[in-house]
C-alpha cells in the first residue's frame, strides 16, 4: 500500500514560468529517486560500514535458533555452515539455494561399506514400528535389490560419496538408498569447526529451524548482534523499493497524479501549440496509461487474494 496526498495549487502558481512549474511538479518524484539512489549506494558499501564489528566469512552464519527448533541445543548462534549434502555454502543465499536443491531432488543414495559395524544384513528395522538408531535402506543395484538396516548417523560420519545406478561405488562399497517418506530427506550439513550434523526431515523444516546471515562478528561475545546486518539490509531494500516505485508511479501520465500535470507542462515547454490542442493530444495517452495502471492494480489484488 502506497500513501499519497492531493495538492491544490493557488492561482498565482499559474504565473510562474512553465519550466518552474515543471520543477514543482517533478519535485516529489525527484526526491523519491534521490532517496532510492542514496539507499542503493549505502547498500553497496554496507560491508565496509560493518567492517569494525562484522566480517563476511565463506559460510552461512547462524543468527537465530527458535526455542522450539529441533536443532536447539545442538548448534549455537555464530556457528558457520559450509556445506549441505556436498553443496557448497559460502553465504546465506547459498544456504537457501542448497536447501531448495535438496527439496527438489529425490532421496539420494550413497556408498556404504557392508563390512562396517553400523551395517546389519537383515530387514528387521524395516518391518518394525519401534524407534531405533538403525534405518531401513534399499540396495541400489541392477542385478538385485534387498532391504538392510544401517545406522545412518555413523554411516554419515565422513562426507558421503553419492551414487546411483550409473555411478559405481569404490571397492568394497555398495550403493544404498535410505527408505524415507515423500519429501523427507537425510540431510548432512557441515560446520566450519570440522563438525557436522545429521537432520532427518524436510528441507522446509530445516529452513525454518534456524535463521542465517552472511555476516559474522569479530568477537564471539558480540554474537547477539548478528541480527543487525540483515535487518539494516532489509530496511534499505524497502526504502529502495518504495521510493523507486513512488517515483515511477507519480511520474506516470495518469489522471490526478503528478505525471498528468507534468505531461501538460512538458508539452507546453517544448511546443507552441495552444492548451486546447495539447489537451486533445495528451488525453488518449492519459486514458491508456490510467487503464493500464487500473488493470495492474486489479491483477495485483486478485493475485494477492488467490494466494
Amino acid at each position: 500500500i502506497y500513501g499519497g496526498a492531493f495538492v491544490h495549487f493557488q492561482e498565482d502558481f499559474k504565473n510562474l514560468t512553465i519550466f518552474k512549474q515543471l520543477k514543482v511538479f517533478c519535485a516529489g518524484a525527484w526526491h523519491n529517486f534521490i532517496l532510492s539512489l542514496f539507499c542503493f549506494l549505502i547498500l553497496l558499501v554496507l560491508p565496509i560500514l560493518f567492517w569494525p564489528i562484522f566480517i563476511q566469512p565463506q559460510a552461512a552464519v547462524i543468527s537465530h535458533i527458535p526455542h522450539d527448533s529441533p536443532l536447539y541445543g545442538y548448534i549455537s548462534i555464530g556457528d558457520q555452515i559450509t556445506s549441505i549434502n556436498n553443496c557448497l555454502v559460502t553465504n546465506s543465499d547459498d544456504w537457501s539455494d542448497c536447501l531448495h536443491m535438496v527439496a527438489s531432488e529425490k532421496t539420494r543414495a550413497y556408498c556404504i561399506n557392508p563390512k562396517s559395524d553400523y551395517y546389519i544384513d537383515n530387514d528387521e528395522c524395516c518391518n518394525s514400528d519401534k524407534q531405533s538408531k538403525f534405518m531401513c535402506y534399499n540396495t541400489l543395484s541392477i542385478i538385485s535389490t534387498k532391504q538392510v538396516c544401517i545406522e545412518a548417523k555413523k554411516s554419515l560420519e565422513n562426507r558421503p560419496i553419492y551414487c546411483d545406478l550409473h555411478e559405481i561405488c569404490p571397492n568394497d562399497f555398495k550403493c544404498f538408498e535410505p527408505e524415507l517418506p515423500e519429501q523427507v530427506h537425510l540431510i548432512r550439513f557441515e560446520l566450519s569447526n570440522n563438525t557436522h550434523l545429521i537432520f532427518l526431515g524436510t528441507a522446509a523444516e530445516l529452513y525454518f529451524a534456524i535463521k542465517t546471515t552472511s555476516y559474522s562478528t569479530r568477537w564471539k561475545f558480540l554474537n547477539f548482534l548478528l541480527w543487525i546486518p540483515d535487518e539494516i539490509t532489509l530496511l534499505l531494500q524497502y526504502f529502495i523499493s518504495l521510493s523507486a516505485a513512488l517515483s515511477i508511479i507519480n511520474m506516470a501520465p495518469v489522471f490526478k497524479l503528478d505525471g498528468h500535470v507534468a505531461l501538460l507542462a512538458f508539452c507546453k515547454f517544448f511546443s507552441s501549440i495552444t492548451e486546447e490542442k495539447i489537451t486533445k493530444v495528451t488525453k488518449p495517452i492519459l486514458i491508456m496509461t490510467t487503464l493500464l495502471l487500473l488493470i495492474n492494480i486489479i491483477l495485483s489484488f486478485t493475485t494477492l487474494l488467490l494466494n
